[in-house]
């Protein structure tokens, strides 16, 4: 007797969707990396041709844009079997680089002339990354985790940094930034600059976290 063959199954188009579904943060996510990946390695290679060389890697928009490829790419290779870091870690990166976007987009980049390749790189690194990675952790981030004490952790880094940069600048009499300058700006104008720098911090930061709160899942 011939055995009647079984027919190949077919998937839904429901099992479809579902499968497209759980594959756009991925995809999604790889588009960022390599966005990041680019515009980071892009920088660094400019500034050997145009001021500051081996110093870019002091600049806070370098080490953010490394922080979000670093990152991303330990997500994208990880085993997935094992448990993914705290969401505590994307969400202070996601801190730090939507602030370098920010800071740059709304008072450095009407004293800074770029035009050509220099000009798409800088968009890159102060624009198009920051926008990509704060939707990355929309879609991809567990939600509902984060606490306030979080804020007071992630402040740690952007206030050393503040500190280490004024006393650098001090010293070589040239600051990265001009809300570091405590030298040749009148107090007044220092601490109007760097209040309003610390206070984007806290902002933004409450910010995610509120955003993190709403889009939990636990809470109705």
């Amino acid at each position: 007797m011939i055995k009647a063959q079984k027919k190949p199954q077919i998937q839904s188009t429901d099992d479809m969707k579902k499968i497209s579904i759980v594959n756009i943060p991925v995809f999604f996510r790889i588009a960022v990396c390599l966005t990041a990946l680019f515009g980071t390695i892009m920088r660094i290679v400019l500034s050997f041709y145009i001021n500051p060389g081996i110093e870019v890697f002091l600049y806070f928009t370098i080490q953010s844009n490394i922080m979000v490829c670093a990152f991303l790419l330990i997500e994208l290779f990880r085993d997935k079997k094992k448990k993914s870091p705290h969401p505590a870690l994307q969400g202070g990166i996601v801190l730090y680089i939507l602030i370098t976007g920010i800071i740059y987009n709304t008072m450095l980049a009407s004293g800074i002339q770029a035009e050509g390749i220099n000009l798409i790189i800088l968009t890159i690194n102060h624009t198009l990354t920051p926008i990509l990675f704060f939707i990355d952790w929309i879609i991809s981030s567990r939600k509902g985790l984060l606490k306030w004490k979080h804020l007071l952790l992630w402040l740690i880094y952007p206030l050393a940094y503040l500190v280490a940069g004024s006393i650098e600048g001090a010293v070589k009499g040239q600051f990265r930034y001009p809300f570091l300058d405590f030298i040749h700006q009148k107090p007044a104008y220092f601490s109007l600059g760097l209040t309003v720098v610390i206070s984007a911090f806290v902002l933004v930061g409450i910010f995610i976290i509120l955003m993190d709160k709403k889009l939990s899942p636990r809470i109705k």
